[in-house]
């Protein structure tokens, strides 16, 4: 249980940040700090925001807030949500918006490419793209803003394995087609 976290807001503590995935352990703390009379603000992980946790933690769970690294596809566009329900006969799942972001930078960044390695590496980086989420932004592994400079197959721009002086080691694409990709368009 969180007996820790019941000491703790019994000597002051202003909140209580449960970092576990269990919904049910998440209810069982919830009903824990209820009954020892805490009054501060909850934090979650969005591993918790399951059916399982307002069922078993009732009334002490009310208030909870939680963080989550993605959006509710559900808040994003009525008409994403109508649009991927029409063509794969669910309603998108979590990630989805993001997903399509991703799909949706690369396509638009290689519309009209000349498609070398350089090209496509450094071209969704500089790509202008709104996003249902929100326009996407490109960093390199230390968290600075990237110059269009591939980091992602072997975290050293220009370094890749088995590349030469001047090229990324990424490999295009042989060929692209959003039909293929799945790319829904939205209007």
């Amino acid at each position: 249980m969180c007996r820790r976290g019941v000491r703790g807001a019994g000597g002051g503590a202003r909140a209580f940040v449960f970092s576990g995935t269990s919904p049910q352990r998440a209810a069982l703390c919830a009903r824990a700090l209820a009954d020892a009379g805490f009054g501060g603000v909850c934090l979650g992980t969005w591993h918790v925001m399951r059916p399982e946790f307002p069922r078993a933690a009732g009334a002490a769970g009310e208030g909870w807030v939680f963080g989550a690294p993605f959006t509710d596809p559900g808040r994003v566009s009525a008409g994403f949500v109508a649009a991927y329900r029409a063509r794969h006969g669910v309603a998108p799942g979590r990630w989805a918006p993001e997903a399509y972001d991703a799909v949706g930078v690369v396509a638009r960044a290689l519309e009209g490419l000349d498609v070398t390695p350089g090209a496509v590496v450094r071209r969704p980086a500089s790509t202008e793209y709104a996003g249902l989420v929100k326009p996407p932004r490109f960093t390199t592994s230390s968290g600075a803003r990237s110059r269009g400079r591939c980091t992602s197959c072997t975290g050293r721009a220009g370094r890749g394995s088995g590349s030469s002086a001047g090229t990324t080691g990424c490999e295009p694409p042989a060929r692209y087609s959003s039909e293929r990709a799945g790319l829904v368009r939205l209007g």
